[in-house]
């Protein structure tokens, strides 16, 4: 989670106005994201980094995304149009809806000379865990995500397999038919489990599948196994 930062921008020429306290020089701007900010399906906390020289509220658009009441909104005691550059948390719901979502945050800002100006800052929330091994495999329309899944193949000998992911908050792992992972629950942050694979003495595939559950959301990964050489 990124710490509320108040900074001084020192672009001197390019966002800096003069002292003078007559100046009528007014900026805002969203730094991050610059377009959408994709957060997975159990993840609690992103940011919103921007600058401004005025008062400001930001303004949450979508009922899965806030930011602390105490943030929403602030006076800027600035009569000499300095430039400041802030981060502040925006929280999220976690995605249990099974689709894609997209959220936005407005912020807006006001001065004098009746200056105002709004901006949008977007944030993607896939139904997903972030999950990197196995890979996800993405489904596409008219070139947009619209699905992963996480499926991964072992020969019939194989003994182990390895899985890696990132968990934003507690998290338990479901046994498979013939996939069994050395750890079954732990805590937030990035896991790396082993799962130790039975023998398949079948020569036809199989496969199994074993859920990853995080904050009510459960991601399905697929261990398909080979058939054993005759």
């Amino acid at each position: 989670m990124k710490k509320t930062v108040l900074t001084l921008v020192a672009a001197v020429g390019l966002m800096l106005a003069s002292c003078d306290t007559e100046s009528s020089y007014h900026t805002m701007g969203i730094v991050y994201p610059t377009q959408s900010s994709v957060v997975y399906a159990d993840q609690q906390v992103d940011s919103i980094k921007f600058y401004v020289t005025d008062d400001f509220r930001l303004t949450p658009l979508t009922s899965w995304l806030s930011v602390p009441d105490t943030l929403r909104e602030m006076k800027v005691q600035n009569v000499y149009r300095v430039v400041y550059e802030l981060t502040f948390p925006v929280l999220f719901e976690a995605n249990t809806s099974g689709d894609i979502r997209h959220g936005q945050l407005s912020i807006t800002s006001t001065g004098a000379d009746k200056w105002d100006q709004t901006a949008t800052a977007n944030y993607t929330q896939v139904p997903w865990h972030n999950i990197t091994c196995p890979a996800p495999a993405f489904s596409y329309s008219d070139r947009l995500i619209t699905g992963a899944k996480f499926e991964v193949t072992d020969s019939a000998t194989q003994v182990t397999d390895t899985l890696r992911f990132t968990a934003y908050d507690s998290w338990t792992l479901s046994n498979g038919e013939f996939a069994h992972p050395d750890k079954s629950s732990g805590t937030a942050g990035k896991q790396e489990v082993v799962l130790a694979i039975d023998e398949n003495v079948a020569t036809t595939e199989r496969e199994t599948s074993i859920a990853l559950e995080s904050c009510g959301v459960k991601t399905p990964i697929t261990i398909k196994q080979t058939g054993a050489k005759l």
